[in-house]
């Protein structure tokens, strides 16, 4: 069989060649949605994320920090379950009606696993209260409105010296952050006892003490 001589160096690529580069350079669509998803998991910026919420709108405000909220408890609920598929994931937690894919579903069973307290799920269900206000009222709304400020009063925050008398926002991003840092801690913990390997599986039994 003859071969075929070589392709001199200054022709250019057949537009067939063309395409086929192309489309083989050409991200999957689940590399592209893997790629998105690990944008949640990229590690927080406390004084930039609190300027970030400091300078917003009080509902994108609210808003924004429960959804970031939603989104660390999801990570912290994939870290005590088996490892899972994307699909399985996707399923679990994104499809509209699955069985994690709300705020309060996941930090209900954060609670029911053990991995927050009680504390945590009364200051959790306390900022999804108040995200849903600002999400489900058309009227104009603030942190200062009479029913969102006595929900602020309740919340729990750490203490800071810059902000000896915090206003109601001030408030609750401070509470949303001192939470979101908690979970990242809890899922933190998690991720290192499976790293250990299955030797360390009755470490994956609840880790805090759910009677305060």
């Amino acid at each position: 069989m003859r071969k075929r001589p070589p392709k001199p160096a200054d022709r250019e690529p057949s537009p067939r060649t063309k395409k086929r580069k192309t489309a083989t350079a050409t991200p999957s669509q689940n590399q592209v949605k893997s790629s998105l998803r690990d944008l949640a998991r990229l590690p927080m910026d406390v004084d930039a994320y609190f300027n970030e919420l400091q300078g917003e709108s009080d509902r994108a405000c609210a808003l924004i920090a429960g959804a970031a909220l939603s989104q660390i408890l999801r990570d912290l609920l994939e870290a005590r379950l088996i490892l899972l598929s994307d699909v399985e994931s996707n399923h679990l937690f994104d499809m509209q009606n699955s069985v994690l894919s709300s705020f309060a579903d996941r930090s209900e069973m954060a609670y029911a696993l053990g991995l927050i307290d009680k504390n945590e799920r009364k200051n959790l269900d306390l900022i999804r209260g108040i995200r849903n206000a600002f999400a489900h009222t058309i009227a104009n709304i603030s942190f200062d409105t009479g029913e969102i400020a006595t929900e602020c009063g309740k919340l729990t925050i750490f203490n800071d010296r810059k902000f000896e008398n915090p206003t109601n926002k001030q408030k609750f991003i401070l509470s949303s952050i001192a939470q979101y840092i908690n979970l990242i801690s809890h899922s933190n913990k998690l991720l290192d006892i499976r790293l250990r390997g299955k030797d360390y599986i009755k470490d994956l039994s609840p880790f805090l003490d759910t009677s305060q």
